[in-house]
């Protein structure tokens, strides 16, 4: 039976995260061969994008209402980001860079965007406006008035449009692969043509795979 690589978990080198064409997720070797996919966001993004959000690195210290102020000010108004999954925590720790970065976490369990509360990685309890994000992904209480850089996030709608031979799938293109790779291979691979292995699938991506998977591979 085929399956998908879908992520890394960087705590774990050697196992990686793959979906079988029927659904569900496990862990599987990142050194067996799969069939795969590729993905990017055909957005305008002045910072970095991990499954379709924009994330905006500051490069100046700032407390915390004067992060807020700052994300919700730019265009298209954006909060200090929120984290929703292992992946997109470790994502934002490694672009940290041995760095603390505020976070939108108000209080114990509750996101400035007003999102769900589906990921937890904090400490301890809390009721302070922000957090931060620590190199190695844990989230820790700071005093507001302190100085960190932070990260900026938001959500854009528009449609993306996408090279000959990728399928638009919600606002990411898709590019299937027939032929059986690694993770770092596939990864690599993915790379030279202008994407990444998916980190995160989303709902509409899942459907898309589990329904076009006879049509692609068989």
């Amino acid at each position: 039976m085929e399956t998908f690589v879908i992520g890394n978990l960087t705590s774990y080198p050697d196992y990686c995260e793959v979906i079988l064409p029927t659904g569900g997720v496990f862990s599987y070797s990142c050194n067996a061969k799969t069939k795969f996919v590729c993905s990017n966001w055909r957005n305008k993004c002045e910072g970095e994008v991990f499954d379709g959000t924009c994330f905006h690195l500051s490069t100046e210290a700032k407390n915390c209402s004067e992060a807020m102020r700052d994300c919700y000010n730019r265009s298209p108004r954006g909060y200090l980001s929120s984290i929703h999954s292992v992946f997109a925590n470790e994502y934002l720790s490694t672009l940290a860079k041995g760095s603390s970065f505020l976070i939108g976490l108000s209080g114990t369990h509750s996101w400035h965007d007003g999102s769900a509360f589906d990921f937890n990685n904090l400490q301890q309890f809390s009721t302070t406006q922000c957090k931060v994000l620590e190199y190695g992904g844990n989230w820790m209480e700071v005093n507001d008035s302190s100085k960190f850089k932070y990260f900026c996030s938001y959500k854009s709608d528009m449609v993306p449009t996408c090279n000959p031979g990728w399928k638009a799938v919600g606002k990411s293109c898709i590019l299937f692969h027939n032929v059986k790779l690694d993770w770092w291979s596939a990864m690599d691979s993915c790379e030279r043509f202008g994407g990444q292995i998916p980190q995160v699938i989303s709902p509409s991506l899942q459907e898309y795979i589990q329904s076009n998977y006879k049509d692609i591979f068989e």
